[in-house]
């Protein structure tokens, strides 16, 4: 398995415990005591950096991509009755969202450039 392969199972290995996270019951969360925006924040920051680092030349589309699914999912815990999405929480996802992909981005593009010396 080359290494391209092994950070693409890995984005979408993170995808799937997201939807199972954000999905199933709120027992099935992990929870930081007090810090479930850090949780958040972390959390897509990142998705989107191991995202960019499976797919470099596709940045934009991983952005818009998983901005969607925030989005999605928060929409869609509030078809459950043990969890609600607030316009907070999508907030903080995009906050790490955002570092996760600007980081991944500029990771991809040095190891470019290596390739490309070497």
């Amino acid at each position: 398995m080359t290494n391209s392969t092994a950070i693409k199972i890995l984005a979408w290995a993170i995808f799937a415990v997201f939807l199972l996270l954000t999905l199933g019951p709120v027992g099935w969360r992990p929870h930081v005591h007090g810090f479930a925006n850090l949780e958040r924040f972390v959390g897509f920051a990142v998705a989107g950096f191991v995202f960019v680092l499976a797919y470099p030349r596709r940045t934009i589309l991983v952005l818009a991509g998983l901005a969607a699914v925030i989005v999605g999912l928060e929409s869609l815990q509030l078809l459950r009755p043990d969890r609600h999405g607030t316009i907070l929480d999508v907030a903080y996802k995009f906050a790490g969202l955002a570092l996760g992909v600007g980081s991944g981005w500029i990771v991809a593009r040095l190891m470019m450039l290596r390739r490309r010396r070497s």
